[in-house]
């Protein structure tokens, strides 16, 4: 299945962050099919820090998805942001310490504890086995879910120092080595790659460096050219 990327600078206002949700999806000319009338949204709260630290999904961006489902799909779309808990974090803390208690009353959206939803049995067949797993039933019942990865400042321990950035397929997490290896294009799409070629069932990587570096390489080199073909027009 082919895979497509926006990538879409923020001036990081609330605002600006909403247009540019606005203009990433419509670059990649983001379709569903049939009627989209339940929405769930994942954010990435892994614990109680805040969003400008770099470790958790901002509010904001959750904020500006629900504007766009419902400018998409209409007003009476019903949104859930969810989320489950963690060994060192509770859902229903980190809703309120991080902003989005106070976001979904703004925006009249529905907060979800994944961890106390009713849960169904699943299997799935990767690589000539057979998986079985429970999913939430929330996830099961919704027309549309959106899962909102995060970029984190720092790499996980054991890491080596020497690496700009990783990706955690367990929590779907880009990591880069500091604050100024986050504005480095290059790495950002190499991992992104990562993300794009992990198996969401079992969680199995299927790609190499060689190719994440040139889906990075071949990514900028199109971004380059559309640049200069319209500063010609």
């Amino acid at each position: 299945m082919d895979n497509t990327v926006g990538l879409v600078h923020t001036d990081n206002t609330t605002e600006g962050i909403r247009e540019s949700i606005s203009r990433a999806l419509s670059l990649i000319k983001f379709e569903t099919t049939g009627k989209v009338k339940s929405v769930v949204i994942k954010p990435n709260l892994c614990y109680y820090w805040d969003s400008t630290t770099g470790q958790t999904t901002d509010p904001r961006v959750v904020s500006g998805l629900v504007d766009w489902i419902r400018e998409r799909y209409g007003s009476d779309a019903r949104i859930s942001v969810a989320e489950a808990d963690a060994t060192a974090m509770r859902t229903k803390h980190a809703f309120s310490m991080l902003g989005y208690r106070r976001m979904a009353r703004e925006k009249s959206v529905e907060l979800l504890n994944l961890s106390e939803d009713s849960v169904v049995g699943k299997e799935a067949e990767v690589n000539g086995r057979t998986l079985k797993f429970d999913v939430p039933e929330s996830l099961l019942k919704a027309d549309l879910f959106i899962n909102v990865p995060k970029l984190k400042i720092g790499l996980p321990k054991g890491r080596k120092r020497n690496t700009y950035g990783c990706y955690t397929p367990r929590n779907s997490t880009i990591s880069v080595l500091n604050s100024d290896t986050i504005g480095n294009p290059f790495v950002i799409l190499h991992e992104f790659y990562h993300h794009l070629r992990t198996h969401s069932v079992d969680k199995q990587h299927k790609g190499t460096e060689k190719n994440a570096n040139k889906f990075a390489t071949e990514f900028l080199q199109a971004y380059e050219s559309a640049k200069r073909m319209q500063s010609m027009s």
